[in-house]
């Protein structure tokens, strides 16, 4: 696990949701030591998406939600590598890309067979 979940109103193309998957798998394996087999991606498209109160289609929150903790310097590398290079590259503006860190103790990650290890 980290799980990231991209909301936005861009409706993205195959290859850019492959971008998108492939660039947040490669940001987390070099800063976040995660093997891909454990990143979880998924991206959500709201009806509408504010700004402000400006309504907005080139914008994104890149939700990630981590087991443990990230120091500050692995969160401002996952960050500038989401907003300068995963956003543009899918269409969106990297000044309207937001990166939320939620954390989690391994207590409160469940599996199916229900060890939470």
């Amino acid at each position: 696990m980290p799980w990231v979940n991209v909301v936005t109103t861009r409706k993205l193309a195959d290859a850019e949701l492959e971008k998108l998957n492939a660039g947040i798998t490669a940001a987390l394996i070099e800063h976040a030591d995660k093997q891909a087999p454990g990143v979880y991606v998924s991206v959500t498209r709201p009806e509408v998406f504010y700004w402000g109160q400006e309504k907005r289609d080139d914008s994104a929150i890149f939700d990630v939600r981590w087991i443990g903790e990230f120091s500050l310097e692995v969160k401002r590398q996952i960050t500038r590598r989401f907003s300068t290079e995963i956003a543009p590259a899918i269409g969106l503006d990297p000044d309207r890309v937001r990166v939320l860190f939620t954390t989690f103790a391994t207590a409160d990650w469940g599996r199916s067979r229900g060890d939470y290890s």
